[in-house]
């Protein structure tokens, strides 16, 4: 289970990882910063291939007539008016 206090970027990328007294005294410098984890967990920006991210593109452009909460149409008189 591996884990890390804090993270050295360069150039908008993360090229270190460990300890906060590793990274500040290894890695800090005038092109090089250090962020401190503070203890919190750092995960990286997950896309999950099964989550339909690319229908969910294809369908922004259409009349959301679906029930609550995943659209607004309550009932018949509702959904004719979206679609109007």
């Amino acid at each position: 289970m591996p884990s890390t206090e804090a993270l050295a970027i360069k150039a908008g990328k993360i090229i270190a990882m460990g300890s906060l007294t590793d990274i500040e005294s290894t890695y800090k410098g005038d092109n090089t910063s250090s962020i401190n984890l503070q203890g919190k967990t750092l995960l990286p920006g997950f896309i999950d291939a099964h989550s339909h991210y690319y229908n969910s593109l294809l369908v922004a452009g259409q009349a959301q007539v679906y029930a609550p909460p995943s659209g607004i149409g309550k009932d018949i008189d509702s959904i004719i008016g979206l679609i109007k």
